[in-house]
């Protein structure tokens, strides 16, 4: 918070030597509060107050305002389950109108790909789309038409609903007449592990774009531990495209990936006129990350393309955002937004040399808050999260990170949000390049969405032009006709803005309206950590750290004014409010502040956290935080002697929380249990639970069975057998008997076996060979089988086995098992892996499935 901007409003000292002050902060008048929302941008919109429907679709557009300079842009769509749990964000940049292009077309794996299409002329179009497969065949034509102002989504496979192909492949539009009229957008669906509907935006490939002789790269790659990566790659021309697809690791050496069944560090390329392919890239343990640079042999490239980016569970996808294949620049700048989630930026050193990037954090005024330095080596690779590069970086910071190097480099901005059930939710934000965009240019947003769990937020930031950016941003349904929204508690379809040349802003969906402020000592103007903020009259604190505070009004209430109670325990001083101002902050909102006498009661609120329910084989625990009311950081971390693992690190409102255990991102640790951390203000509230575990790792599973005679085949088979419990020493032998000769080989594969006569009989491991026997069991005087470690009887689908020599788990410890639940360890076994456990499946045949596969294996201590 040192960073940050003097106060763009004076407001009174509020001097006083008790440990609180209430603030009554009142708008001077209510329509000139609103037209400083307007003038600052300050706009909430939401699908609810529109009672027309549930849901509202369609598209926005933005008319550079004469004078200005295009601002970067682009709208985060983002989906919340009926639970409010957070389930998939994608970035949709904004399109310049367009007379052709294409779309990769990846349905395999269950995934389906739309387009949006938007046709912003005044006249009808005729759109002829064309599909090919990956050899770059044409399947089929079809022709849509589309009124004026038209909007159309739909999935490929609803376009093409009776084609029988591979799934992989392109997709062409083209308007007839050659106007510049549409715009278009690609949304890849998927199933997540909990089988809801998952989006990511892929670019779209324009036939306009020239030829160049650049390198083409993928910022960000990875693939092991939860990470998967699909390269797609596509040939816009009709000729025959070469090229080499080369991986570099951090340190700029070559990263190899599995490709195809063989370890490669780089891929030729060659595809056939409008053909594509995808590369799956794969690691057989561990982690490798880095990027990708593509150059064409040819000198000329007619590549485009993309990296699917994702995060897996069980084999599944959490989340997917896709990478593009961009060209490299010196002078780059992106959003950060630390909101809700987390923002990383990739970047990639694109010359032999090594390449010194200035990084410059700017806030929402444009003003640099910070600046630091990265040297990356020839090659090198650096992916790392904002807060990291400049620690302190305020909760809620929003605004651009410029980049600037005397060499050229490329990157992608990831942002990471861990939602309500510990998914990370991934989504990627463009780099732009200054001065890209021109006035009097209009830009589309071919998708947006409101209500039923969908919202749009749309961001700004200036292009590094002198002038000012600005213009018209409009809404319209799949009609073309405007469609209003709720904005500044109003139902409008237009509304205009300007920012300054670097500045950001945000139209930010929901009901409220933010005020954000600073608590400082009146004598030396230092920020005061240690203030908390609690507030009346229906509003909600969002965040209350390190001094800053940012609040959320019920538009209802936003005229009545806003009770604000500021709390500094044991603090003698007097506090001033140096800074009161709007989410935006580009204007000077006039409020009136004046104390209010308030009780104690006010400021002694105790927080309260606690851990009432933890279950390690359920995967989950729930937390409790109060008081009700109060928002503030929630840090749950499961710990050990060897260090803790994060499991939830976010801002969230007091409450219950519910948190998964999401043990295939556990290290391999001995864990003693976990760790609460409520924080709101300067206050803090820990709880700890003791629940002692060690996470095994990944572990081989496969079943052993007790084999029955009469489900074996073979002959009549000799083999000898003594009488007595499995404890006795005493070995009398005094029988032959005849058996199956299969049941016999499996009896003493698998250690016993059960006979129609004997019922069970077991292998004789613990007795001397008094006759020189080959096949010698022993007569269980129990009904079941019996174990070789003594440590209980063996149970189907309750037991398992372990090697003698295992060095964490022996006779009678329980383990849980990822997808079979709890077992316990009753017998041994020569398993051929250390990381094995042999299930007990009970009596069968001689012939049963043995492989359950790989599964996540933890230690259960007593």
């Amino acid at each position: 918070m040192r960073s940050w901007r003097a106060a763009l409003l004076s407001l009174p000292i509020l001097a006083t030597s008790s440990r609180l002050i209430l603030l009554t902060v009142r708008p001077l008048c209510y329509k000139q509060l609103m037209r400083a929302i307007l003038l600052s941008l300050l706009w909430v919109f939401t699908g609810v107050v529109l009672a027309e429907s549930d849901l509202l679709t369609g598209y926005a557009t933005l008319d550079v305002a004469s004078g200005s300079s295009a601002p970067h842009s682009t709208a985060l769509f983002q989906f919340r389950n009926s639970s409010q749990v957070l389930v998939w964000e994608a970035a949709v940049s904004a399109a310049s109108p367009t007379d052709s292009g294409w779309i990769l077309v990846d349905d395999q794996g269950g995934g389906r790909t739309g387009l949006a299409l938007v046709n912003v002329s005044a006249q009808a179009q005729s759109v002829v789309l064309t599909l090919r497969d990956q050899q770059g065949t044409t399947l089929a034509d079809r022709t849509v038409g589309l009124a004026a102002g038209q909007h159309l989504a739909l999935f490929v496979a609803e376009l093409f609903p009776n084609l029988t192909w591979d799934r992989l492949g392109s997709l062409e539009f083209r308007v007839t007449d050659g106007n510049e009229a549409v715009a278009a957008v690609t949304l890849r669906e998927n199933r997540n592990w909990q089988d809801e509907a998952i989006y990511a935006t892929l670019p779209v490939i324009e036939q306009k774009t020239p030829l160049d002789s650049e390198s083409l790269y993928l910022p960000q790659i990875g693939s092991g531990s939860g990470l998967g990566t699909d390269v797609l790659l596509f040939n816009s021309s009709s000729a025959t495209s070469r090229g080499t697809l080369r991986f570099y690791a951090a340190a700029g050496n070559p990263l190899s990936f599995w490709i195809d069944g063989r370890l490669q560090s780089e891929v030729k390329i060659e595809l056939k006129g409008f053909a594509c392919t995808k590369i799956a890239l794969q690691v057989q343990g561990g982690v490798a990350s880095g990027y990708a640079m593509l150059t064409a042999d040819s000198g000329e490239h007619r590549f485009s393309g993309v990296a699917l980016y994702r995060y897996e569970r069980e084999g599944r996808p959490v989340s997917e955002a896709g990478v593009p294949l961009v060209k490299s620049s010196q002078w780059m700048s992106t959003l950060i937004d630390q909101g809700e989630g987390r923002v990383a930026i990739a970047l990639a050193n694109s010359t032999p040399q090594t390449s010194g990037i200035t990084l410059s954090l700017l806030d929402r005024e444009g003003v640099e808050v910070g600046a630091t330095v990265i040297d990356l080596v020839p090659h090198g690779h650096l992916a790392r999260f904002v807060d990291e590069l400049f620690p302190g970086l305020p909760i809620g910071f929003t605004g651009s990170l410029d980049m600037q190097s005397d060499r050229a480099f490329s990157g992608v901005s990831l942002k990471l949000t861990r939602n309500t059930r510990s998914d990370s939710i991934l989504t990627t934000l463009p780099f732009e390049a200054p001065g890209l965009q021109q006035a009097g240019e209009q830009l589309i947003y071919p998708q947006i969405g409101f209500g039923s769990g969908f919202s749009t937020r749309f961001y700004y930031l200036g292009n590094g032009a002198v002038l000012e950016n600005g213009g018209m941003l409009s809404f319209y349904d799949p009609l073309g006709r405007l469609m209003p929204l709720g904005l500044r508690g109003e139902k409008l379809a237009q509304v205009s803005f300007t920012l300054p040349g670097r500045g950001t802003i945000s139209i930010r969906p929901g009901p409220f309206l933010t005020i954000s402020g600073t608590v400082r000592d009146q004598v030396d103007r230092h920020l005061l950590s240690g203030a908390r903020i609690s507030t009346v009259s229906g509003a909600e604190a969002l965040s209350s750290s390190r001094g800053y505070f940012e609040l959320a009004i019920p538009l209802a209430n936003a005229a009545g004014g806003l009770d604000v109670t500021v709390c500094m325990p044991g603090y003698e001083r007097a506090l001033q409010v140096i800074e009161l101002k709007g989410d935006e902050g580009s204007q000077a909102l006039e409020w009136s502040v004046a104390l209010a006498p308030s009780s104690e009661e006010d400021c002694n609120r105790t927080l309260t956290g606690s851990l009432p329910s933890v279950s390690v084989p359920g995967e989950r625990l729930a937390a409790s935080i109060g008081p009700v009311g109060l928002g503030g950081r929630l840090q749950v971390v499961a710990w050990g002697l060897a260090g803790s693992h994060q499991l939830f690190d976010d801002y969230v409102l007091s409450g219950s929380q519910t948190i998964a255990l999401d043990f295939a991102t556990f290290p391999e640790w001995e864990f003693e249990g976990f760790e609460l951390k409520w924080t709101v203000g300067g206050l803090e509230e820990v709880d700890r639970v003791e629940d002692r575990f060690k996470v095994l790792g990944s572990y081989s599973h496969t079943r052993y069975n007790i084999p029955d005679e009469k489900e074996c085949s073979g002959l009549p088979d000799p083999y000898c057998y003594t009488r007595g419990d499995c404890r006795v020493t005493d070995c009398a032998w005094n029988l032959t008997g005849q058996g199956r000769l299969e049941w016999l080989e499996e009896g003493r594969e698998k250690g016993s076996g059960f006979n129609a006569a004997l019922q069970f009989v077991t292998l004789e491991w613990f007795c001397a060979n008094p006759g020189g026997c080959s096949r010698r069991f022993r007569e269980l005087g129990q009904k079941q089988g019996c174990p070789a470690c003594s440590a209980g009887w063996l149970a189907a689908d309750e037991t398992v086995a372990v090697r003698p020599d295992h060095p964490d788990l022996t006779c009678g410890d329980r383990v849980f098992i990822k997808g079979e639940g709890v077992k316990t360890v009753t017998d041994h076994g020569q398993l051929p892996e250390l990381r094995q456990l042999d299930h007990f499946a009970g009596v069968s045949g001689c012939d049963v499935p043995t492989s359950i596969g790989r599964r996540v294996t933890v230690k259960l201590e007593q």
